[in-house]
């Protein structure tokens, strides 16, 4: 649960400061930067969904479970 929630943090802190600093830099309206902060957070659920279905379809935590992997 840890894991997944640092996960999360990394993940939207990096684009969330860069995308900050560019609001503050080009005088950008609250109501924008809350449209930003949206798109941020769900660009990341989306992706880490679609990259956890495709993990489980391609077998890749296979090898780990079987005791067989590295």
């Amino acid at each position: 649960m840890v894991a997944g929630f640092l996960a999360v943090l990394t993940s939207c802190a990096g684009p969330l400061a860069i995308f900050s600093q560019a609001v503050h830099a080009g005088h950008v309206a609250n109501a924008e930067l809350s449209s930003w902060i949206w798109a941020i957070s769900m660009g990341a659920g989306v992706s880490g969904l679609l990259l956890s279905r495709w993990r489980s379809t391609t077998g890749a935590s296979d090898c780990c479970r079987s005791g067989s992997g590295p």
